[in-house]
C-alpha cells in the first residue's frame, strides 16, 4: 500500500469500498438474472450510479461551503464556476435515470461522467480546495466503478 492510501480516514475508506458493492451486484444481475430481472438489475444499478454521482457532485459543494468559514476567501470558494461543477454530476445522472429506452447510452453517459468528476477531483486536489487525501480514495474507487460499469455494457453489446 501506498503512504497515502494507508493515511485515509478509515471511515471514508470503509464507506468507500462498500459502496462499490451496488455497482457489482447490478453487473453481476445484468448477466446471470434471466430477462426481467436483468433488467431490473440494469435500472438499479443505473439508479445507484446516479445518486453516487449526485452525491460525488455534492462533496464539491460541501467543501465549497465549507472554505467560507471566517478564515475562508468566500471569492476562492464560492465561484460560480465552482459550484456549477458541483451540480452538473446531478443533472448528469438525472439525464442518466431518464433514458430507460437507451440504456447503454445511459450507462455509457454515467461511465464518462464518473471519468470527468475524477479529473475534477484531481483539479481540485491540486488546487487545494480538496483534502489531499481524496485522490488515494477516488482513485481506486473511480476505476472500480469504470470496471463494474464496463461489464454491464459489455453484456448491453452483446459481448
Amino acid at each position: 500500500m501506498t503512504r497515502s492510501f494507508v493515511t485515509l480516514p478509515r471511515p471514508a475508506l470503509v464507506y468507500g469500498v462498500a459502496g462499490l458493492v451496488p455497482f457489482y451486484v447490478g453487473a453481476a444481475g445484468v448477466w446471470l438474472l434471466p430477462p426481467g430481472w436483468a433488467d431490473a438489475a440494469l435500472y438499479l444499478q443505473l439508479a445507484y450510479g446516479a445518486c453516487i454521482l449526485s452525491f460525488l457532485g455534492g462533496v464539491h459543494w460541501g467543501l465549497a461551503m465549507a472554505g467560507t468559514t471566517a478564515e475562508g476567501d468566500p471569492e476562492r470558494h464560492m465561484s460560480w464556476r465552482r459550484l456549477g461543477w458541483s451540480v452538473l454530476p446531478a443533472l448528469v445522472a438525472w439525464i442518466a435515470v431518464g433514458l430507460p429506452f437507451a440504456p447503454l447510452f445511459a450507462v455509457v453517459l454515467l461511465a464518462v461522467a464518473f471519468s470527468a468528476l475524477f479529473q475534477g477531483d484531481l483539479v481540485a486536489v491540486r488546487r487545494g480546495l480538496a483534502p489531499p487525501w481524496y485522490r488515494a480514495l477516488r482513485k481506486p474507487l473511480t476505476i472500480a466503478v469504470l470496471v463494474a460499469l464496463a461489464v454491464t455494457i459489455f453484456r448491453l453489446v452483446g459481448v
